[in-house]
């Protein structure tokens, strides 16, 4: 699945850890642009009011696309209670998730990070499953159907093809044997046929 990344703010590099553990248990690909994702993470640091803050991350991602938005709280403490940021979400096209970082500790290890990435990676499951089939090129797995086909139909034809040619090879062999002339010997060419020479 292709993911774009949008930052509404500086998250000191915490949003790479985020999507790290992310792809650790999904199939991500990084998309170049928006055009180009199936999925849409937006992180938005809160650096002064959430409100305020999640309404102009919201502003900043289209509505075309399936998205979620990481709101992140910056604190020392894993264990901090932040308020649900969906309380302040006002589309109802968006999933919200929160977690908690800090400058120098980075994303922290606690149950509220790990309670939004299973979130995140349910959302992602979801939109997978309704993505339609992709036609790139072969799979190994791709491989093997195409070879188990061409073992059950191209290998008869080939082996029925084999009979063929080789009843049709024997017909002309013996047509020919058929054809050849059977040349007897003469009397005159025999021995036992030659005739004394009259005695004068």
């Amino acid at each position: 699945m292709k993911v774009y990344t949008i930052l509404t703010g500086s998250t000191l590099n915490s949003h790479i850890t985020f999507k790290e553990q992310l792809a650790a248990k999904a199939s991500l690909t990084e998309a170049e642009n928006e055009e180009e994702c199936d999925f849409i993470l937006a992180f938005c640091p809160i650096s002064s009011r959430a409100g305020s803050d999640i309404d102009a991350a919201l502003q900043k991602i289209p509505d075309d696309k399936p998205a979620i938005l990481v709101v992140m709280h910056h604190t020392y403490d894993p264990e901090s209670i932040v308020p649900e940021s969906n309380r302040n979400l006002t589309r109802s096209d968006i999933v919200t998730v929160d977690c908690l970082f800090h400058e120098t500790k980075g994303l922290l290890i606690c149950q509220r990070n790990n309670t939004a990435i299973d979130i995140v990676l349910k959302e992602l499951n979801k939109q997978q499953d309704v993505l339609p089939e992709s036609s790139g090129p072969s799979t190994p797995e791709n491989f093997s159907w195409c070879k188990r086909i061409w073992n059950c139909i191209m290998m008869p034809i080939m082996f029925l093809w084999n009979i063929f040619w080789n009843i049709c090879l024997c017909r002309c062999c013996r047509d020919d044997d058929d054809t050849v002339p059977i040349i007897k010997d003469s009397p005159a060419a025999s021995g036992d046929g030659d005739m004394d020479a009259p005695e004068h």
